[in-house]
């Protein structure tokens, strides 16, 4: 022990005899317990944010589809992009059997709708509680982009096969759940 010391540095205890000897016993503030899901809900809530940024995105698009169009209207009369490429993202805009706009509303709100029970399946993942709960919530982000399949087949097929993954991950460790 070092001169000078009041404390024993080990248990706390006064040198002097002053208070009786007590226990040493650590202050943990975090669980020792390692979560069995560990990449899991890291991976459920960057899914989940990346969905939401994608919705703001989408909603941000389809509320300037015509000031885009209208620029590269100006850009083709100025000559810096061909009138041909003018007419074909103009023809695409005009593809689908709906107002693109209302595509990209559309499409947005499924994200978004996704990328918020992600986020919430994530939470109860990474706390390991309300197994029932977030089984069912990562479901939900799982099928929801299914309905992107008139818009986007591709989102509309990997999306919901790495969200059933995902379920099914969460889905067998019902036993690692406090509730």
């Amino acid at each position: 022990m070092p001169d000078g010391s009041v404390f024993c540095p080990e248990c706390g205890t006064a040198v002097d005899g002053s208070q009786p000897p007590r226990e040493f016993t650590p202050n943990r503030t975090v669980s020792s317990k390692k979560n069995p899901l560990s990449p899991v809900p890291v991976l459920i809530m960057i899914y989940g944010v990346l969905a939401a940024l994608g919705a703001i995105m989408l909603f941000i698009l389809a509320i300037s589809v015509d000031g885009i169009l209208e620029m590269l209207k100006e850009l083709a009369e100025n000559g810096q992009i061909t009138w041909d490429d003018y007419n074909s993202i103009k023809d695409l805009f005009n593809s689908y059997s709906m107002p693109i706009q209302t595509v990209f509303f559309l499409m947005g709100a499924i994200f978004l709708a996704s990328g918020a029970a992600a986020i919430m399946a994530g939470a109860g993942a990474s706390d390991l509680k309300e197994w029932k709960r977030t089984v069912t919530l990562c479901g939900v982000a799982a099928v929801i982009p299914f309905f992107l399949a008139p818009f986007d087949i591709l989102n509309a097929i990997i999306l919901p096969a790495v969200g059933i993954i995902m379920t099914y991950m969460i889905y067998k460790h019902k036993a690692d759940f406090k509730s």
